[in-house]
């Protein structure tokens, strides 16, 4: 299985007969000129075929004049993120953490952070809505003028986004899971959390800190130790045979950093709003408007399995146009994490990149036509058991149908624009 890209680059070295790059800061030709053309490979490969371990689901809403548009903040390295943190790094490119205090890990360098596939449009929350897993609402703060972000973790999901569940004795609670208990919102920071009652923490142990009688801390097993004497610098508690410490209940609980109150049904996502651009809410005929999610590639096609009625699905930049009140879109997600990729994937991108480097690395074109067979050799073997999705595209739409739907070049729309990435 392949780890990262450097071990991509290195397998397209292998198929070139060149030596492998050491290390992502190395400086040679190589390095350089691998790094230069691998994202535009990996992209390339990624929309040129629907990968399974590519494809994703959303469910899309249409916006209206209450809709907004997740705006993340560029990741900063000092910042601790919480779960449900969503960031844009250096390239645009979002990334949510599922890590609790996420301190110092780059998104796309560390397993820390996942790729953001999900909506782009967030709806203000209504109670008259059951809403699907995945989905995003916004509702207002606890000051005037603010908002909290929150995504769905369950479907048919009708629980009110801000009410957090009262912390009980008898209830097992998981790492991350959120409760109410003294007026304030804890996070449970421990698995198979059993009758402990929410507390903050005391700071954790620290050998060049000198300790009496009474303090406590935290140690690196997870529970607070009490110091019996003064003087217990240098004395881990761990490692002390009761003279000096007496350990107590695991830390189980913390306020650290600052927790919106969520129900178990709904998570934070802490993350910056702003306004859908004016035009879009200003569509003539009966039409909706639906942003796209986020690290879209193109429209994945139905599979040969599905049979359904052809949609009137117009894309738009970033948007989507249709009469549907509501879309479950199917697609192909702009994958990074290498680790995930389904290995003949990771195949087809080293033999596509070795293809493409091959003049500048080796000065010949003499290695293309193998390179290219074995380009091919991998794409039929990830066909044949089904990596790659197959099956019958859906027809395109009569020209004179389409000119009818949409009203003729007056509506804006044209017919080419309905050939969205395969569609």
């Amino acid at each position: 299985m392949y780890q990262d890209s450097l071990a991509i680059a290195n397998r397209a070295l292998d198929h070139l007969g060149l030596p492998p790059i050491n290390s992502v800061t190395e400086e040679s030709v190589r390095n350089s000129t691998m790094a230069r053309n691998y994202d535009i490979v990996r992209e390339t490969e990624l929309t040129s075929h629907i990968w399974r371990t590519a494809k994703k689901r959303v469910f899309l809403r249409p916006i209206d004049t209450n809709s907004r548009i997740l705006a993340p903040k560029q990741w900063e390295v000092n910042e601790t993120y919480l779960p449900g943190a969503v960031v844009a790094d250096e390239n645009g490119d979002l990334w949510i953490s599922w890590r609790a205090d996420n301190y110092g890990n780059e998104p796309g360098a560390t397993n820390a952070w996942d790729s953001y596939y999900g909506p782009m449009a967030v709806q203000q929350w209504s109670e008259d809505v059951s809403y699907n897993a995945g989905e995003l609402v916004w509702k207002q703060g606890a000051s005037a003028g603010t908002f909290v972000v929150y995504l769905s973790l369950a479907t048919s999901n009708t629980d009110t986004p801000d009410t957090a569940t009262a912390w009980s004795a008898t209830t097992t609670y998981g790492l991350n899971d959120r409760v109410s208990y003294g007026g304030n919102f804890w996070r449970s920071i421990i698995s198979n959390n059993l009758n402990l009652t929410p507390a903050e923490p005391p700071n954790d142990y620290s050998d060049s800190v000198e300790y009496d009688d009474g303090d406590t801390v935290v140690a690196s097993d997870g529970f607070i130790y009490e110091a019996t004497t003064n003087d217990t610098i240098g004395v881990d508690p761990i490692d002390d045979d009761g003279t000096f410490w007496t350990k107590g209940i695991v830390a189980a609980w913390s306020m650290d950093p600052e927790l919106f109150s969520a129900s178990p049904k709904w998570m934070p996502l802490y993350a910056d709003l702003t306004n859908v651009p004016g035009d879009w809410l200003y569509i003539k005929g009966n039409k909706n408007v639906f942003r796209l999610p986020a690290n879209i590639l193109r429209r994945a096609r139905l599979n040969y399995r599905e049979r359904r009625a052809p949609d009137d699905y117009v894309p738009m930049g970033d948007y989507i146009v249709s009469s549907d009140a509501q879309i479950t879109l199917d697609f192909c997600a702009n994958i990074k994490d290498v680790s995930k990729m389904d290995t003949l994937l990771c195949e087809v991108i080293a033999a596509k990149l070795a293809w493409t480097t091959c003049e500048k690395l080796t000065g010949s074109r003499a290695l293309l036509s193998d390179l290219v067979s074995i380009h091919k050799k991998y794409i039929f073997d990830a066909s044949a058991i089904n990596a790659i999705e197959m099956g019958p595209e859906e027809p395109d739409e009569d020209e004179f149908i389409l000119v009818r739907e949409y009203g003729g070049a007056s509506s804006g729309f044209s017919q080419a624009s309905t050939n969205w990435w395969g569609w």
